[in-house]
């Protein structure tokens, strides 16, 4: 589980970071609150399932 208790306007977020490394293809990810930048989050999970590809 990954939890950033910041800002959503913030851009250093550790644990968002962490989990967008560590994301694997077929790992689901539940956004508990929304953010004001979900639509970048969703698009950063894209690219990074095109690089499994």
């Amino acid at each position: 589980m990954y939890a950033d208790r910041v800002s959503g306007a913030k851009r250093d977020r550790p644990a968002l970071n962490g989990m967008l490394s560590d994301l694997q293809p077929g790992d689901t990810v539940h956004i508990v609150e929304s953010t004001v930048d979900l639509l970048e989050i969703v698009e950063k999970i894209k690219a990074k399932h095109q690089e499994h590809l």
